[in-house]
C-alpha cells in the first residue's frame, strides 16, 4: 500500500443485548417507521447510537417484506393455486403503508412501551 491508501480498521459488529433486541422488536411491532425524534429517544433509553436504531428499523422492515414475499410466493408448497386460470402467476398486491389514524394510536402505544422500559431499567440499576 502507498502512504495515501491507509485503511481504517473495521468497526466490530454490534450484538444487541437481550433487552435491547426485545425492546426494538416490540417497538417495531407497534411502529414500523418511528420518527427521528422517537429513534433518538429509543437510542438514549437503550444506550445505542441513533444511527444504530435507524438501521435496526430499516433492516427489520426489509426482513419483514422479504418474509411477506416468501409467504406470498405462488411456488411455495403451502400456497396452492389449484383452479387459478393463470396458473398462479398473478402478482400479489404489495402491502400498503399503515394509515395515519393507526399510526397515531401505535405512536401512543410505543411511548407507553418506552415508559415501561424506563421503569424496568431503573429498577434493575
Amino acid at each position: 500500500m502507498s502512504s495515501g491508501e491507509q485503511s481504517n480498521p473495521k468497526k466490530p459488529r454490534l450484538v444487541f443485548t437481550d433487552l435491547q433486541r426485545r425492546t426494538l422488536q416490540a417497538i417495531f411491532k407497534e411502529t414500523k417507521r418511528p420518527s427521528k425524534e422517537m429513534q433518538v429517544t429509543i437510542a438514549k433509553q437503550l444506550g445505542l447510537e441513533p444511527t444504530t436504531v435507524g438501521n435496526f428499523f430499516m433492516n427489520a422492515r426489509r426482513r419483514s417484506m422479504d418474509k411477506w414475499r416468501e409467504d406470498q410466493d405462488p411456488r411455495s408448497p403451502s400456497n396452492s393455486n389449484i383452479g387459478c386460470s393463470d396458473g398462479g402467476m398473478t402478482p400479489s398486491p404489495t402491502p400498503s403503508n399503515a394509515n395515519l389514524a393507526s399510526f397515531d394510536q401505535s405512536h401512543i402505544v410505543t411511548h407507553a412501551t418506552l415508559a415501561q422500559l424506563q421503569l424496568g431499567m431503573s429498577s434493575k440499576l
